[in-house]
C-alpha cells in the first residue's frame, strides 16, 4: 500500500504528465488566440516538450512562458512568411482551376499539392528548429527544408502525428467532433512531447 501511494510509482508519473500536457495544452490555446501568435506559441510548445522528452526538470507555466516571450519575434517571422506561402499558394490553386485545358489543370494541382506537402513538412520542422537553435530566420527555414529531406523516415513519422487534425477534417463530422474535442484538451501538447522524441533524435545529429 505504501508503494502504491509513493510519488514515484507509474501511475503516479504518467497522471502527472498528463496533467503536465493537459496544462501545456491550455496555454498554447490561450497564447494563439491572436493568430498571429500560433508560431511563438508552437515554439514555447517545443521549447517545454523537447525537455519533458529527455526527463529534463522544467515548469510548465514559467518554461512555456519563457520562450514565448525569448522566440516571440523570430516565430512571429517565421510563421508570417509561412502564412504568405500559403496564400500564394491557394492563389495558385485557384488559378489552376480556371485552365479550360483539363490535363494542365491537373498537372498543376498536382505540383501545387506536392508543395503544399513540402510547406507542411517545413513549417512541423521549423518550430522545434525555433525552439533549440540559434539561427537567422533563413537559415531556419532553409534547415527545415534539409533536415526534413535528410531524415525522410522521421519526417514521416512527424507528418503523420500532425496531420491528424487534417484527416479528421477530411473523414466526416463525427471523428472531426472527437477530435476537436481532443484536441481542446490535450492534443496539440501530446502531439508535440511525442514528435519531440523524434526531433531530439534528428537535432542530436547537429550539436
Amino acid at each position: 500500500m505504501k508503494q502504491f501511494f509513493s510519488m514515484d510509482n507509474k501511475f503516479f508519473g504518467i497522471m502527472t504528465r498528463i496533467a503536465d500536457l493537459l496544462i501545456l495544452n491550455f496555454l498554447f490555446l490561450i497564447c494563439s488566440m491572436p493568430l498571429i501568435t500560433i508560431g511563438a506559441s508552437f515554439t514555447a510548445l517545443y521549447s517545454v516538450t523537447l525537455k519533458m522528452s529527455t526527463n529534463d526538470e522544467t515548469y510548465m507555466f514559467k518554461g512555456f512562458m519563457k520562450a514565448f516571450k525569448e522566440n516571440f519575434k523570430a516565430s512571429t517571422i517565421v510563421w508570417l512568411i509561412f502564412i504568405a506561402i500559403g496564400l500564394v499558394l491557394s492563389v495558385d490553386f485557384f488559378f489552376a482551376n480556371l485552365f479550360s485545358n483539363l490535363k494542365i489543370s491537373s498537372i498543376l494541382r498536382v505540383i501545387f499539392t506536392g508543395l503544399v506537402i513540402l510547406a507542411f513538412i517545413m513549417i512541423s520542422y521549423v518550430f522545434p528548429l525555433v525552439a533549440q537553435f540559434y539561427n537567422t530566420t533563413f537559415n531556419y527555414i532553409k534547415n527545415s527544408f534539409l533536415m526534413a529531406i535528410c531524415h525522410l523516415p522521421q519526417t514521416l513519422g512527424i507528418f503523420i502525428i500532425n496531420a491528424f487534425p487534417i484527416i479528421c477534417f477530411l473523414v466526416g463530422s463525427y471523428l472531426l467532433a472527437l477530435g476537436t474535442v481532443f484536441y481542446l484538451f490535450i492534443g496539440f501538447s501530446l502531439s508535440a512531447f511525442i514528435n519531440s522524441f523524434i526531433f531530439n533524435k534528428v537535432f542530436a545529429n547537429y550539436k
